[in-house]
C-alpha cells in the first residue's frame, strides 16, 4: 500500500510512525513533512489547496490511501474530493470539518442538541462585543470564531484584557478567523481531549488526553501562543472518565443523525 500523508507538525510524526510500522505498507509520501519525519516517508512538495495537484499526485503515484492531519485541508473540503475519485482518505468530510473551522457553528450545534458546553455568546461587531463584555464576570474567554492556528484562544482575567482580546480580534490579528468572535463562559478544571474515529457507524473511542502546564511560563505560552503539552492516559477519576466517553458517544450519534459523519 502506497501512502500520502498531509501535514508537518508532531502529530504527523507519530502517525508517520505508526504507519511505517503497520503490515502491507508499500511506501509512505508526506507533503509537506519534517526532518523527523523524513526517517519513516519521502518528503514532497504539494499544495493541498490545489485539489487536482493532490489528484493527479495520487494517480501518479497509486496511492491507495490518504491520511489528512492538519485542519485546513479539511476544511477546504480535500477528503471530499479525493472521495469523489475514489481515493480512500482518512480525514472527517468538508461538513464534519466546519466544527473545527467555526467555533460558533459548533457551540449552536452543541446548543441545539443538548451537548453539554459552556455559556456563549457570538458577536461580528467589536461594539456590541465589548457592550456585552462590560456586564460579565471575570475570568472569560474570548475566541476567534476560525482557525487561528492554535492562537484565537484568549483568558481575559478583567475587563481591559478582555477589551484588549475584541480589538485585537477585530483589528485583524487572525486574519479572517478573528471576523466573527465569541465570548464564553470560563470554566475552570482539568482539561482534557477525546478522540473518536467512526466509519460506516462503527466508532472507536481513544484514549483521553490530559492537557497541561507545569509552570509560570508555560502558562504563558498555554494562554498566549497556543502551546500546550500532552498526557496519556488522563489523571481523571473513573467518573470523570465515563462522563467524558457519555459526552463522546452523544457528540457522535449527534453528528450521524444530522448526516455529519460518512
Amino acid at each position: 500500500m502506497n501512502i500520502l500523508l498531509i501535514g508537518s507538525g508532531g502529530r504527523e510524526n507519530a502517525i508517520a510512525k505508526g504507519l511505517y510500522e503497520s503490515e502491507g505498507l508499500k511506501k509512505i509520501f508526506c507533503t509537506p513533512g519534517n526532518p523527523g519525519i523524513e526517517n519513516f516517508a519521502e518528503s514532497i512538495e504539494l499544495n493541498t489547496s490545489n485539489h487536482n495537484e493532490v489528484l493527479n499526485y495520487c494517480n501518479i503515484n497509486n496511492i491507495n490511501l490518504v491520511v489528512i492531519g492538519p485542519e485546513i485541508p479539511l476544511v477546504e473540503g480535500l477528503a471530499d474530493f479525493l472521495t469523489q475519485y475514489d481515493i480512500l482518505v482518512f480525514g472527517p468530510k468538508m461538513l464534519s470539518a466546519k466544527l473545527e473551522g467555526s467555533k460558533k457553528f459548533t457551540k449552536e450545534i452543541c446548543k441545539k442538541y443538548k451537548i453539554p458546553t459552556a455559556k456563549f455568546n457570538s458577536f461580528s461587531e467589536e461594539i456590541m462585543a465589548i457592550e456585552f463584555l462590560k456586564k460579565q464576570k471575570f475570568p472569560i474567554v474570548i475566541k476567534a470564531d476560525g482557525l487561528a492556528a492554535g492562537k484565537g484562544v484568549i483568558i481575559a482575567e478583567n475587563l481591559d484584557e478582555g477589551i484588549s482580546a475584541i480589538q485585537k480580534n477585530f483589528s485583524g490579528a487572525f486574519n479572517e478567523a478573528g471576523k466573527e468572535i465569541i465570548i464564553e463562559e470560563f470554566l475552570d478544571g482539568t482539561e482534557v481531549s477525546v478522540g473518536v474515529i467512526s466509519y460506516k457507524g462503527k466508532t472507536k473511542v481513544l484514549p483521553i488526553t490530559e492537557i497541561v502546564s507545569e509552570n509560570d511560563f508555560f502558562d504563558y505560552e498555554a494562554k498566549y501562543l497556543g502551546k500546550s503539552q500532552e498526557i496519556t492516559p488522563a489523571r481523571i477519576t473513573k467518573e470523570q472518565k465515563t462522563k467524558v466517553n457519555k459526552i463522546a458517544k452523544q457528540v457522535y450519534e449527534t453528528l450521524k443523525m444530522t448526516g455529519f459523519t460518512r
